[in-house]
């Protein structure tokens, strides 16, 4: 989801918010008994939240772009 507008005299803001997510589960040796020998599952999994906001000024000497990562 974002939002892009447009200020006035060549300023502008962007603002993007997002989510990512991770999920890896494998399961080894598919037996009932755990022995010295055989694997174990294993889980790996996050879920991550930001925002990313850009304002961005243009002028005759080039362009200044400043932000912010959350």
């Amino acid at each position: 989801m974002g939002l892009n507008s447009d200020l006035g005299h060549g300023w502008r803001l962007e603002d993007k918010v997002y989510s990512n997510r991770y999920y890896n589960h494998q399961q080894y040796n598919n037996g009932t008994s755990i022995t010295p020998t055989s694997a174990t599952d294993k889980l790996n999994s996050y879920r991550k939240y930001g925002d990313n906001l850009t304002v961005t000024q243009e002028s005759k000497w080039g362009v200044l772009r400043v932000g912010f990562l959350v």
